[in-house]
């Protein structure tokens, strides 16, 4: 549920210390001590979240829950900053991506940021290393090690997402395609 080092489910970046109450006990009691409603996350996003939460018009939690609905449905990554934002959709901003946003605006600390970023550039590194290799074939343990180190989720964005258009990433899927599909294999499954 939250990685091999134990981090938080919202933001990836701490160590996930608290047991959160994914819909809060003060908006329904009854899930007080229901196993489904526990997850794991760190101090500060257990505080920035606490009891807000935010429903829409036929009571649906408009809080992304990252162990049932895959986060990148409802948000971007802006792979220059390392900034989360709410997906746009039609004519505006996805509804929950914005309320988890704004509610646990944790996730997009410096510090959790800054994370995001080096995980980016060391998939930008691993990915120029391999299109650069006399033999790509056996240059692949760079990226895969990034994969297996990424406890942010990022290498799902290049894989299935709008990261996959980036220049270097469409260029690997154009000139390596049985590589590309071992990249989006290992990351869909990490």
């Amino acid at each position: 549920m939250n990685g091999q080092r134990q981090r938080c489910v919202y933001c990836c970046d701490s160590r996930s210390a608290d047991v959160d109450h994914f819909t809060p006990i003060s908006v329904d009691y009854s899930q007080a001590f229901a196993w489904n409603n526990f997850i794991l996350v760190c101090p500060e996003c257990n505080r920035k979240k606490g009891a807000r939460f935010p429903r829409d018009k036929d009571g649906k939690p408009l809080i992304i829950n990252p162990t049932r609905e895959d986060p990148w449905d409802f948000l971007i990554l802006d792979t220059k900053t390392g900034y989360l934002a709410a997906r746009f959709l039609d004519e505006d901003f996805d509804p929950k991506g914005e309320s988890t946003v704004e509610v646990i605006s944790f996730i997009n600390h410096e510090a959790v940021v800054e994370g995001r970023r080096r995980v980016i550039a060391r998939y930008n590194e691993a990915v120029d290393y391999l299109l650069s290799s006399v033999e790509p074939k056996k240059s692949t343990g760079k990226l895969l090690r990034e994969i297996r180190e990424d406890e942010h989720g990022i290498g799902e964005w290049f894989a299935r997402r709008e990261g996959s258009l980036e220049p270097r990433f469409s260029e690997l899927r154009a000139r390596f395609p049985s590589i590309w599909r071992r990249f989006v294999r290992e990351a869909c499954s990490a």
